[in-house]
């Protein structure tokens, strides 16, 4: 049950504090697209999400964005307005996600979080393999689709933050 239970919670990237994650010797980020950075099914991101990138690289840290998405194609965008190292389809929970990510990033798990908004994708492979773990709220409040909103529910089943 452990593994469903994120390290922190923020609602919104913008609320993660940076110095805090220095302090714990974390220098690398695993930051997921759709609902973290923009929202899904939305090819624009948000000037905040942009900054608060910025604002990451500038305090040192190396991120990369890590995405399920299965339009590994779209990321040409991605990469040309994030600047950060992109990919998709990475299929977490699985390790080979993490693994992709910490060859990228040059990290390891003791100096890596995962910032993501889905506990059984970002948060659970992230915990299984002792990578700190941030869930940010999703920036969809009321999800479409069958499986979207089954998923939220069944998150809330296991985690309901404070």
């Amino acid at each position: 049950m452990r593994s469903f239970i994120p390290r922190e919670y923020r609602r919104s990237i913008g609320e993660i504090d940076l110095d805090g994650l220095k302090q714990k010797g974390i220098n690398h980020l695993i930051v997921d697209l759709d609902e973290t950075l923009r929202k899904r099914n939305d090819d624009h991101i948000p000037d905040s999400s942009i900054n608060w990138i910025k604002k990451a690289e500038a305090a040192g840290f190396n991120v990369c964005v890590s995405s399920n998405s299965l339009f590994p194609w779209k990321f040409d965008k991605v990469r040309e307005r994030l600047h950060v190292p992109s990919y998709a389809f990475t299929l977490k929970p699985l390790p080979f996600a993490f693994w992709k990510a910490f060859g990228i990033l040059n990290s390891n798990a003791k100096n890596t979080a995962m910032i993501g908004d889905q506990l059984f994708t970002d948060i659970l492979g992230a915990n299984l393999l002792g990578i700190y773990t941030i869930m940010v709220a999703p920036m969809t409040k009321n999800e479409r689709g069958f499986h979207r909103r089954l998923m939220r529910w069944l998150e809330s089943k296991f985690y309901r933050p404070n």
